[in-house]
């Protein structure tokens, strides 16, 4: 199952690795998710949502493979799903959080 896919260094080598074309969408998408994640208000439900949003971002084979083109839609698409469930948890301070993680191209 793709949930057992995820873990933090999986997520992080992913991200560093995306090329360009991925855009600073599916990044800020993947990193917003990674920060509620982290949140101690985050519900285990809630938590449990996001990893398997987070999985399905990292396995390779989703149901558009990456290496296509327009290959990230499908994850876009799940992340967003899921964020507009989990968005009530975002906060000042991990608005902050994100900003911090995002590359300087995305800002």
């Amino acid at each position: 199952m793709p949930e057992k896919q995820f873990d933090e260094t999986s997520l992080w080598n992913k991200l560093t690795t995306l090329p360009q074309q991925a855009g600073c969408q599916v990044i800020k998408l993947a990193i917003t998710l990674f920060v509620i994640l982290t949140s101690t208000d985050a519900p285990k439900s809630t938590r449990a949502i996001i990893i398997t949003a987070l999985a399905y971002f990292i396995f390779p084979l989703d149901a558009i493979p990456d290496f296509l083109p327009g290959g990230y839609i499908d994850d876009i698409a799940v992340m967003s799903g899921v964020l507009a469930k989990v968005n009530s948890y975002l906060n000042a301070d991990l608005k902050a959080k994100i900003a911090e993680y995002m590359p300087e191209r995305c800002l």
